[in-house]
C-alpha cells in the first residue's frame, strides 16, 4: 500500500529560539519569505501526500491562520490587482490539512499516538518540523519509492559533524541494500561523540507501518520524551527491519537561530528577484572588512 498520509509533529516551545517564539511557534518563523511550515507542507506535496496531520501545541493557532483561506486578504489584492501574491497565498491553502493539539510539550512519541485514528493503520510519512530539506527530487519522494520497493520502514540520513552527535538521534548501519540505502542495526539517540555507533544523523523524516502505534504504547512510562521516538523505533526493528537512505542534499535545522538565518540567507540567494541584490550586499560587506 503506498503512503498518502503524513503527520508533522510541532508541539515544542521552540525555546532555543526565544524570544521570538515567546509569541509565535518556531513553524511559523520566516526563512526569507515563506514561513518554516510552508517549506516542509510543499515537500509533501510535490512528494505526492494528499493529505496531512498537524500535531502542534496549545498556543500554535498562527499555523493554522496561516493555512486557512483569507477573503479580506484576497479581495484588497484584486482591488489593487495583486494576481501574482493572490496566487501565492492560495497555494499555502490548496492541501487537505488537519490540525490537532498537544496538550503539553511531552515528547513525539506521545505527539504521534494524537494521530492515531488519523493514520488508521495506513502507512504515513513523519516529519519533524525542525528540518527544511531541498533537493532535486524531495527527500521524502525517495523514502517513499524506497518503502513501496522493499515494503518496510525507511528513514532519511546524512553525515553530521562530531559537535552535532549530541544533538541528534545516530544510527549503526548494516548491510547495504541499494545503493545509498542500507539496513539499521541500531539508533542511539544523543550519544556522546566517543561512543557513537557513526558520524551518521537520522533526518526528520520517516516513512512509517499503520502498527507503529503498537511500539509507541510498548514504551516503558519512565523513557525520557527525547527518546522516544528512536526508543520505539528500535522496537520496531526488531519485526520490521528498517532501512535507511543518505542524503546528499540541502538541509537547514532551524531549530536555533544561527540555523534559521543561514536557512534565510541560503533562499534568498536563490531568489530571481532578490538573489543578486543579496549577494551584491554580502561582498560589500566583506569588502568594508565588517566580515573580519
Amino acid at each position: 500500500m503506498k503512503a498518502k498520509k503524513a503527520v508533522i509533529t510541532a508541539g515544542g516551545l521552540g525555546l532555543n529560539l526565544l524570544p521570538a517564539t515567546k509569541a509565535l511557534p518556531k513553524e511559523i518563523l520566516p526563512i526569507f519569505d515563506r514561513p518554516v511550515i510552508d517549506y516542509v507542507v510543499q515537500e509533501l506535496k510535490e512528494s505526492g501526500i494528499t493529505d496531512i496531520l498537524l500535531v502542534s501545541g496549545k498556543r500554535k493557532r498562527a499555523i493554522e491562520d496561516y493555512f486557512d483561506s483569507a477573503p479580506a486578504l484576497e479581495m484588497a489584492l484584486e482591488k489593487k490587482h495583486k494576481t501574482a501574491l493572490i496566487q501565492l497565498i492560495q497555494a499555502s491553502t490548496d492541501v487537505n490539512l488537519y490540525f490537532t493539539k498537544q496538550s503539553e510539550p511531552t515528547g513525539i512519541g506521545d505527539a504521534l499516538l494524537l494521530a492515531e485514528d488519523f493514520v488508521d493503520n495506513d502507512p504515513f510519512v513523519l516529519v519533524l518540523s525542525d528540518d527544511i530539506v531541498k533537493d532535486p527530487v524531495p527527500l521524502t519522494k525517495l523514502l517513499l519509492q524506497d518503502f513501496d520497493d522493499y515494503q518496510t520502514p525507511v528513514l532519511g540520513i546524512e553525515n553530521i559533524t562530531p559537535d552535532e552527535i549530541r544533538r541528534y538521534g545516530v544510527v549503526e548501519l548494516g548491510a547495504q541494500k541499494a545503493e545509498g540505502l542500507a539496513a539499521v542495526k541500531q539508533i542511539v539517540e544523543k550519544p556522546d561523540e566517543n561512543t557513537a555507533p557513526s558520524k551518521l544523523g537520522v533526518i526528520g523524516r520517516y516513512v512509517l507501518p499503520g502498527n507503529f502505534f503498537t511500539y509507541l504504547r510498548q514504551l516503558p512510562q519512565q523513557t525520557p520524551d527525547t527518546e522516544q521516538l528512536s526508543t520505539a523505533l528500535n522496537l520496531l526493528n526488531q519485526d520490521q527491519p528498517i532501512l535507511a537512505r543518505y542524503f546528499h542534499g540541502q538541509r537547514e535545522d532551524i531549530s536555533t537561530k544561527l540555523g534559521l538565518l543561514k536557512a534565510s540567507i541560503d533562499y534568498g540567494l536563490k531568489s530571481a528577484e532578490f538573489g543578486p541584490a543579496i549577494v551584491q550586499y554580502i561582498k560589500a560587506l566583506a569588502s568594508s572588512g565588517r566580515l573580519d
